[in-house]
């Protein structure tokens, strides 16, 4: 069978959706399309969580992965239909959650205040019908303030536990939260965080961002480590400012990052290859060679049947499961086609 036709079968009418129109092109106010949006909550998993959605409030936002904030983000990623009044009561209470600043924090707190949360709350509130709303287009000013004046994605994780000057696992997350950005954010700032992001995306060719010697340095080296050999006096990151300084490494040496070769939906904090380059062709990236590898390792992992399996899931974490790992998944091959549609490889 043509993957395609499998993608629109009706058990997944969330797939079957954005395959006809992504692929078949077919306009959003179709018969099919109608009929289709009037059964996307009704997809087991979608109807899973918005059952337990009371629940999801309930808890802390941030409760790995059962709270409000994820639980939002996988009802979007599955295209949940905005109108439902569980979804937008969700919504709403994630939206209550938001900081002044725009930014979303775990806690709620400023000083905790993260760049892959806000990015994946405000696409989230787009897709369910906020985009309008005046702090979801502060959420968008929030993430230029926070990315373009440190030159890449700021976290406090990767200043004390990595040796990545930034946050590499949030480009795909702002990439794509920029992808649905709303009129209301002023274009300059978001072409120029767009620039930025993608830029970096393709200097590491996707999934190339570990140092060879990040093994050693978190082993023998970690200044947080009670016998690390930070001396007394210096900083964490002037330590680590020392240590790149004092060993430099060529663009060709980075290694891959090996989770991300393993595909898995929906995603966390913790994005792999497969959406990286979802999230550079719904920016409108065209294709360029330094993108050969990560759509040969793409293609690579299609099975006979011209379908791809899911590799790693939150099943048992979310408020639903959401397909089976080692099974043909919908919802990857779907991603999969897309990316090698848009740069050429279909």
């Amino acid at each position: 069978m043509d993957p395609v036709d499998w993608l629109l079968e009706k058990d997944a009418p969330g797939v079957a959706y954005l395959t006809r129109l992504r692929f078949l092109g077919e306009s959003p106010r179709s018969r099919h399309m109608t009929v289709l949006r009037g059964q996307l909550c009704a997809y087991p998993p979608v109807a899973g969580m918005l059952e337990r959605v009371d629940e999801a409030i309930a808890a802390k936002a941030y409760q790995k992965y059962a709270g409000a904030y994820w639980t939002l983000l996988f009802l979007a990623d599955m295209q949940a239909d905005r109108r439902d009044s569980r979804a937008r009561r969700l919504a709403e209470h994630v939206l209550a959650q938001q900081m002044d600043s725009g930014g979303f924090s775990p806690s709620g707190q400023a000083r905790w205040e993260i760049v892959c949360l806000t990015g994946n709350m405000l696409r989230a509130l787009v897709h369910f019908g906020f985009g309008r709303h005046e702090t979801v287009v502060r959420g968008y000013e929030r993430l230029a303030e926070r990315i373009l004046p440190y030159g890449g994605v700021p976290c406090m994780v990767i200043d004390y536990h990595s040796l990545l000057p930034s946050c590499r696992m949030t480009l795909p997350q702002a990439l794509r939260a920029l992808a649905v950005a709303p009129d209301g954010v002023a274009r300059e700032a978001r072409e120029r965080l767009s620039d930025l992001l993608v830029s970096q995306l393709l200097e590491m060719r996707v999934y190339h961002y570990v140092r060879p010697d990040a093994s050693r340095y978190y082993k023998e080296l970690v200044p947080l480590q009670p016998k690390g050999r930070r001396p007394k006096g210096v900083s964490v990151k002037e330590f680590k400012a020392a240590y790149l300084r004092d060993h430099p490494i060529g663009a060709r040496d980075w290694l891959p990052k090996k989770g991300w070769l393993r595909f898995g939906f929906p995603h966390s904090y913790n994005p792999d290859l497969l959406e990286a380059m979802l999230a550079l062709a719904e920016v409108g990236v065209e294709y360029q060679p330094v993108l050969d590898e990560a759509l040969d390792h793409i293609e690579a992992k299609r099975g006979p049947d011209g379908r791809w399996k899911l590799d790693v899931s939150l099943n048992g974490k979310m408020l639903a499961d959401v397909e089976r790992v080692g099974r043909p998944s919908k919802w990857i091959t779907l991603h999969a086609l897309t990316v090698l549609k848009h740069f050429g490889r279909l």
